[in-house]
């Protein structure tokens, strides 16, 4: 598959932080992160989550851990969407659910 997503750069996470209130979300935690000099990472939308499973995973690649992955995209007002990226599975999980995994990203 060739088709590109647009990404929603950081709009989401600014959106998620801004509303949330809270210090301690998965938009705030990639927000925050200072990573290689960097320090224009954000949650990925459940689009780009997409497109990382997509274009990053393949036989043999141990890269993503096997748990779901949070996304800045909501499927409705208590759910979020996630992504397994280990195996593509893609889910609405409630946000007051303390596990899973982030990927920040940054555009480029």
């Amino acid at each position: 598959n060739n088709s590109y997503v647009l990404p929603t750069d950081n709009l989401n996470t600014t959106t998620i932080i801004n509303t949330s209130g809270a210090s301690n979300t998965a938009a705030k935690n990639c927000d925050d992160l200072v990573l290689n000099g960097y320090f224009d990472w954000y949650l990925p939308s459940f689009d780009e989550l997409k497109e990382i499973y997509n274009n990053l995973s393949f036989p043999g690649y141990v890269g993503f851990l096997s748990v779901r992955y949070w996304s800045s995209s909501e499927l409705n007002i208590s759910s979020a969407y996630t992504v397994i990226l280990s195996t593509g599975a893609q889910n609405g999980t409630g946000k007051n659910f303390t596990g899973g995994a982030l990927r920040a990203i940054r555009a480029f």
